[in-house]
């Protein structure tokens, strides 16, 4: 997703990247939190990728893998993605939040926090590159500082 922003936008905006979940959908390790509101309150949009991953791999959990015939045990996020959410739309001058997932999501407190939300499914590896392609007309849906 982040090739497809920063291809979006080419040379128009600097495209910097923060992770805030360090060890990803499981969102288990938290110590990136910090650095990523930093980040959000220099740049004029702010994109939070959140949702879930297919199973393949460690680090799964039962809110954060999904794959065929491996459901979730909820269809909330692990609760340190709704936190970042709430922490970065304090942050950010625009939040756009984007949903990687495969089955449903509840959105909860993202509706309160984020400006915009995309469901991108799972996109799969050229479709991660074309997300951005359709938000890159000016509707705020690109991060750029």
């Amino acid at each position: 997703m982040l090739d497809g922003v920063r291809a979006a936008l080419g040379d128009q905006a600097s495209v910097p990247f923060q992770p805030g979940c360090e060890d990803g959908p499981a969102c288990a390790d938290t110590s990136g939190f910090d650095d990523a509101v930093a980040a959000a309150r220099g740049a004029a949009a702010t994109v939070l990728l959140l949702g879930t991953r297919g199973t393949g791999g460690d680090g799964c959990t039962p809110r954060s893998c999904e794959d065929e015939g491996a459901d979730r045990a909820s269809i909330r996020l692990p609760e340190a993605q709704y936190t970042l959410a709430t922490r970065l739309a304090g942050a950010a001058p625009r939040l756009v939040c984007v949903l990687v997932h495969g089955g449903t999501l509840e959105l909860g407190s993202l509706l309160r926090d984020c400006d915009a939300i995309l469901s991108a499914g799972f996109p799969g590896a050229q479709g991660a590159l074309s997300q951005p392609e359709g938000c890159s007309d000016g509707s705020g849906c690109a991060a750029c500082a």
